[in-house]
């Protein structure tokens, strides 16, 4: 499917778009070229078939948009408790095109951020889990703007119960062996 040229230079376009399903698309290149008045939120789109984005946004001066969802896919979003700490996933784009405008990952401040650091593209919880999710930002920068961001929950998997309590009464002795 090919949405090349689509809304050229539609300069009074700003239509809701953002329910379209353009899975099966691959060309979008070009595709708000001129559009100056485009702001819609198309971030929810899934871009992972398209091959060609060349100049899509290219004039489109008004589109300030999050496209945190396009930039910022996380191959796994769990992390077993046996395995911690240690690497949740690897964060990569939807499609190799975006992939290719290498993108800069970053944790954003507030949340659980503090429980997390990036190594190149994988994201690793840098302790033992104390609870059973946790939420971070993701932040995505580079030629294609700094206003990318995705919040992930992360989950635990077989996070132990609380640890049982042992008492003895006031005249019991527990004795080793």
């Amino acid at each position: 499917t090919n949405l090349q040229y689509m809304f050229y230079s539609a300069t009074s376009f700003n239509g809701n778009i953002s329910a379209w399903n353009v899975s099966s698309v691959t060309d979008m290149s070009e595709m708000f070229l001129g559009a100056t008045s485009f702001n819609g939120n198309i971030s929810i789109w899934n871009v992972s078939s398209v091959t060609d984005m060349q100049e899509m946004f290219y004039d489109a001066t008004s589109f300030d948009q999050n496209l945190g969802n396009w930039y910022i896919v996380l191959d796994s979003e769990v992390i077993h408790y046996d395995d911690a700490p240690g690497i949740i996933g690897s964060i990569s784009a939807q499609n190799l095109f975006l992939d290719g405008q290498n993108a800069t990952y970053g944790i954003a401040t507030g949340g659980d951020s503090g429980s997390f650091e990036l190594d190149g593209a994988d994201l690793r919880l840098k302790e033992m889990p104390t609870k059973e999710s946790y939420a971070v930002t993701i932040n995505a920068t580079g030629d294609f703007g700094s206003g990318n961001s995705k919040s992930i929950v992360v989950k635990v998997l077989g996070f132990p119960n609380s640890p049982p309590t042992v008492s003895a009464g006031d005249d019991q002795t527990v004795q080793e062996g």
